[in-house]
């Protein structure tokens, strides 16, 4: 820290004396960066490109620093312009294709990770990202392809195996979604994601005890967690332990009241209590929530036509 210091004000100094140098305007917001004094280093950085157009490391770092704050947009034009002076920067098609991704263009993003894997063709982080891209874009086939081409560069990749398990998911692959979120959990056992997803799959199947037995993880890793609740809740109702239910509901709207689906499943296991009146407050509450919701409509109705 005091070198780091001592270094700053060595800068700041030379740029007292000579404003226009643009290797100090760089070397100080560098140094800023480092500390992640954002708002400072940009601004240098941004001296550092005005005085000199072709320091292409200055526009890397400049939008490294953009993205950090969450200025996607110039942090994206701070990476071309640095590929326009060197379109081999492989680490700039990384990062360009990062912001990309965050902007939600996915197909720019996906071409920016493969410029990149010209020079890095077995980096599993952005073959995954390709893969990602890809999902975004509901192109399945070609996500679950690159998010196995992530998984063979590195095989203890959990990240990679969890999107590929959700590509799958997403391909009613049910059977081979299972195997994948196992072997994710084989390398990590807390990996939470992997407990919940797996729980909602055997919930589908009706393997309610494996789906319970999941969601017991999930809710030992992450114990406010409202959706584990809500689900908990739906797997109590579908064994008929519907006071179960109606507490499992209950907890997940005490942790987020706004968390519609649960307003709405508990309504329908107290009218299956047959406490009409509380299941009509709840499914008030959801369609204040989702106002446009034509299925929480009609069950607000059918449930008032049983009160009336």
């Amino acid at each position: 820290m005091g070198n780091t210091n001592a270094s700053i004000g060595t800068y700041r100094a030379i740029l007292d004396r000579w404003p226009n140098d643009s290797r100090a305007h760089a070397e100080l917001g560098r140094l800023l960066y480092r500390e992640k004094d954002w708002v400072p280093a940009q601004s240098q950085l941004e001296l550092a490109v005005a005085t000199d157009p072709y320091n292409k490391r200055a526009f890397v770092l400049l939008g490294s620093t953009y993205e950090n704050v969450g200025r996607y947009g110039h942090a994206e034009r701070c990476y071309k312009e640095a590929l326009a002076l060197d379109k081999y920067d492989y680490d700039a098609w990384f990062q360009l294709g990062s912001v990309q991704f965050q902007l939600a263009n996915y197909e720019h993003a996906a071409q920016s990770f493969e410029h990149f894997i010209v020079g890095h063709p077995n980096d599993p982080r952005a073959l995954k990202n390709i893969g990602r891209c890809f999902s975004k874009m509901s192109r399945n086939d070609d996500a679950a392809s690159w998010f196995l081409k992530a998984i063979e560069a590195k095989p203890d990749y959990t990240s990679a195996r969890f999107d590929y398990a959700v590509c799958l998911t997403d391909q009613g692959k049910m059977a081979e979604a299972i195997v994948e979120y196992n072997a994710v959990l084989a390398i990590d056992p807390d990996y939470e994601n992997a407990h919940f997803n797996l729980a909602t799959i055997y919930l589908k199947l009706d393997q309610l005890d494996d789906s319970s037995r999941h969601l017991q993880e999930t809710l030992r890793l992450t114990p406010d967690n409202a959706h584990a609740r809500n689900l908990f809740g739906l797997v109590a109702y579908k064994k008929h332990d519907l006071y179960v239910a109606v507490t499992e509901f209950k907890t997940a709207i005490a942790i987020d009241p706004e968390y519609a689906k649960a307003h709405v499943n508990l309504a329908m296991a107290l009218k299956d209590l047959s406490d009409i009146p509380e299941a009509i407050d709840h499914l008030k509450i959801a369609l204040g929530l989702r106002p446009g919701d034509d299925n929480i409509k009609a069950l607000l109705a059918n449930v008032q036509r049983v009160n009336a």
